[in-house]
């Protein structure tokens, strides 16, 4: 976690590898606001592989960035 004496899961690196087959574009760095959780990034990642659900864990949405590239 990125704080070992809270356990939070804030600023936590993550690499995504795929490739175009999946619809993902590579060679980026991606930053989004503070505070955004974690999941979702696993919630936006399900929809590309066609799992639909509205929520996952503690999300709040999908991740922009990823939907449609």
């Amino acid at each position: 976690m990125s704080d070992g004496n809270i356990h939070n899961n804030y600023d936590v690196p993550v690499v995504v590898v795929g490739g175009p087959e999946r619809g993902l574009q590579g060679n980026r760095h991606l930053v989004y606001p503070k505070g955004t959780p974690l999941a979702n990034l696993s919630l936006s990642l399900m929809a590309k592989f066609g799992v639909r659900v509205e929520q996952f864990g503690d999300s709040t949405g999908r991740l922009p960035l990823l939907s449609g590239v």
